[in-house]
């Protein structure tokens, strides 16, 4: 029996790591505003078949966001219309996503412990949580790569060209994938069947939506000028790893040094993979999200250097699990036990107020009042708080101000009367592994 439990231990592993994620993906972490940003896009699509960012439309316009290409809004719209609007539905698509990406390192690598050690990575968990698309983008990536070393080409290049449409972040892979093609046998004939695919797929796209190639360098033109955030935010390597990270990097790059101080070839998928991320160091500006691309080439690099040594490195893999399992089971502990009646305090309250009541807040609190049937915009994004204060209080003509239950924004309650008609009535406990609203108040606006 004890043999058999050994033997399945990475089935074990994995089905560990659906159950937490199921049980968890609308526990944590809290809406934040990418999340609410997209989430606002979906609902959008859901509603109007238009890409436009319902939550920031008051200071950024009507305008739709079509940079990061349709197929991740898609597939949120998808579940949300099937299953109803809210953090579990909108986030279904990164956490089936994420799965898939498991099961396409165990069809790379032919090993079993793929299925399970990214499906408890900690970093790989948020980010199947966190309302992005990053998981979509690393799954058709992976699957681009598993075609590619199958020499199926064609097949691989839709897959690449379906990436780009889920975001056009992924560009650093073209290299290494343009080499990984290279080295096939045919050469240039093999480049060609790779490319040809990817170029047809995104310059449909361009053709759809924008009109044409110079309608859609227009619009990247648009969206950079002016906007410094935009133009220094993302590009440009600043070399950030998240915490959760610097185990499996270094173990990596252990692995790598023993391969090379062993005189070992490495293979064309520990290649591609090291020219990858560090393309992504190099040419990607993170603040943590983003990563996710690469993550998954880690692991590539790790189960293939346990194909080579198993014995060697199979204690850095044992240490690996431990601290995976560790982390997510502490994560998950610390996210269900939290105190949660300020959530409810807060739904009640919102429940009471007229339907389609006009509020301005923070991210955190999006699904609560969405799913109360109310009206939302962000207070503090893509202006400085005079200029939101002023377009939300003439323009968008708010009835209520949410406001964290520690924050006072003097900008808003000094630009327009309100009456104070709800606050939390306990202060959340704080926990290391996960975040906390720290109550909230709700302000009526008293218009003259």
């Amino acid at each position: 029996m004890l043999g058999g439990i050994k033997k399945n231990s990475w089935l074990i592993l994995f089905f560990l790591g659906v159950v937490i994620h199921i049980a968890t993906l609308d526990v944590y972490p809290f809406p934040w505003f990418d999340e609410v940003y997209f989430a606002s896009i979906t609902k959008s699509l859901s509603e109007n078949g238009t890409f436009v960012p319902s939550v920031v439309s008051t200071i950024k316009g009507n305008s739709e966001a079509l940079a990061y290409g349709p197929l991740y809004f898609s597939s949120t719209s998808f579940f949300t219309s099937l299953f109803g609007f809210s953090a579990f539905t909108f986030r279904l698509t990164g956490l089936i996503f994420g799965l898939v990406c498991a099961a396409l390192l165990f069809l790379i690598t032919k090993n079993k412990w793929a299925f399970g050690l990214l499906v408890i990575d900690p970093f790989f968990g948020l980010a199947m949580h966190q309302g992005r698309m990053e998981t979509m983008a690393a799954c058709f990536i992976l699957a681009s790569l598993y075609f590619l070393v199958e020499e199926k080409n064609i097949v691989a290049g839709i897959m690449i060209g379906i990436a780009v449409l889920v975001t056009p972040r992924i560009f650093f892979f073209i290299p290494p994938f343009a080499l990984l093609v290279f080295l096939q046998k045919d050469g240039f004939k093999s480049i060609l069947k790779f490319f040809a695919p990817f170029i047809v797929i995104y310059i449909g796209w361009v053709y759809s939506k924008f009109g044409g190639v110079f309608s859609w360098v227009d619009y990247y033109r648009k969206v950079l000028q002016g906007n410094e955030t935009a133009v220094h935010g993302y590009f440009g390597g600043n070399c950030y790893i998240p915490i959760h990270e610097w185990l499996l990097i270094l173990i990596t790059l252990a692995i790598v040094a023993f391969q090379l101080f062993k005189r070992q070839r490495l293979s064309r998928i520990s290649l591609f993979s090291l020219i990858s991320i560090v393309g992504f160091y190099l040419f990607v500006k993170d603040w943590g999200p983003y990563s996710i691309l690469i993550l998954p080439f880690y692991y590539l690099i790790l189960f293939d250097g346990l194909r080579m040594n198993g014995q060697a490195i199979w204690g850095a893999v044992v240490l690996l699990v431990c601290f995976n399992l560790g982390y997510t089971v502490l994560k998950t502990y610390s996210s269900i036990i939290r105190e949660d009646s300020n959530k409810n305090a807060l739904a009640l309250h919102l429940a009471a107020l007229p339907k389609n009541s006009r509020i301005a807040g923070p991210a955190t609190f999006y699904y609560e009042v969405i799913n109360a049937d109310h009206n939302y915009q962000l207070h503090d994004k893509y202006a400085n708080r005079e200029v939101c204060a002023d377009l939300l209080i003439n323009d968008y003509q708010y009835d209520y101000l949410l406001l964290f239950g520690s924050e006072s924004d003097s900008v808003f309650l000094s630009n327009a009367k309100h009456i104070e008609i709800a606050r939390s009535i306990v202060l959340p406990k704080k926990g290391y592994l996960h975040q906390e609203k720290d109550g909230f108040i709700l302000y009526k606006r008293v218009k003259e």
